[in-house]
């Protein structure tokens, strides 16, 4: 991974073995990777209702109901328990929570995909420069030519200049030298693309009766760095043996299912409160060039000294 501020590079580091992880890691288009997921849910048994869209979401003591629309018309669902797992605009948080997230809880992240791309296959590249800080872009080759290139942003901070983030993306695509040498030849392939994402905030609840939320919906996604993968599937994980034994002694209402919660909490809450921390820390705009400059020092001591890198 190599780790570039105000485009100069400044240190290209392995990635370290930690807690018995393997010291690398892989990239895997989201399309292929929800494909995988989705095949796995159908052999589980699942039945999927493709092309199905949420308009409404009803709780009641004895079921929760799903309503929407298809292209053969009007559907609705009645379930014991409701597992919202519908990203981070979900339906079903927004009927738990009793609204949207706050503004303070969102990121907007905008990617392209680019093939013939140059320079190291099995090399990742992380760009911070003032104009997008705090926030970062960034450069993640799949090893056959082709890269996930984006750029990702605090709603909170982002600029009030008129120019969005697809308009930055390819303003660092064309101008950025940190980028160029290996966009030198590339072709974009489809469209820039993004959503809003909203992060973690421990004051918001996670279950409610006959409702969990999981993932994105749940948002769980680090307010630091975007990432959002990892936990959406611990918390499958952990939603699935909650739901199991609640299912199983028909205890649907939120007490019971704050076990869940409480997991959530404790396997997350830490380190997901430090990332707060410091972003909170990061919303001064103009203080972009003190943690510019912080991030120069602690690059350029990562570089000599393997334990900084590693803590860091």
């Amino acid at each position: 991974l190599a780790v570039h501020v105000d485009v100069e590079q400044l240190t290209v580091m392995g990635i370290p073995q930690v807690g018995g992880l393997p010291g690398y890691g892989r990239v895997i288009p989201r399309l292929q990777l929800d494909g995988w997921s989705l095949d796995a849910a159908r052999h589980a048994g699942a039945t999927v209702l493709d092309g199905h869209k949420v308009t409404a979401v009803q709780q009641a003591p004895d079921a929760v109901t799903v309503r929407g629309q298809s292209a053969a018309g009007p559907w609705q669902l009645r379930t014991r328990l409701l597992l919202g797992a519908d990203g981070s605009n979900s339906m079903v948080a927004r009927t738990l929570r009793g609204g949207v997230p706050p503004s303070q809880d969102r990121i907007v992240a905008v990617r392209a995909y680019f093939d013939d791309v140059d320079g190291p296959v099995g090399q990742g590249d992380v760009c911070f420069r003032g104009d997008s800080f705090p926030g970062y872009y960034w450069l993640f080759p799949d090893g056959a030519g082709s890269a996930n290139l984006g750029v990702g942003m605090l709603v909170s901070t982002y600029p009030r200049s008129g120019r969005n983030l697809r308009e930055m993306l390819l303003r660092l695509v064309a101008e950025d030298a940190s980028l160029r040498y290996r966009l030198r030849g590339a072709r974009m392939r489809g469209k820039v693309l993004g959503h809003p994402l909203t992060t973690y905030n421990p004051r918001l609840p996670l279950i409610g009766n006959r409702v969990m939320l999981l993932g994105d919906a749940a948002g769980l996604i680090n307010p630091l760095n975007g990432e959002g993968i990892q936990y959406a599937l611990h918390s499958a994980r952990w939603a699935a043996d909650t739901a199991a034994d609640c299912l199983a002694s028909d205890r649907l209402d939120a007490v019971w299912l704050d076990g869940y919660q409480q997991r959530v909490h404790q396997s997350l809450r830490t380190d997901m409160a430090f990332s707060r921390l410091v972003v909170q820390l990061f919303r001064n705009r103009n203080l972009n060039h003190v943690w510019l400059r912080a991030l120069r020092t602690i690059a350029a001591r990562a570089k000599t000294d393997p334990e900084i890198g590693r803590a860091h």
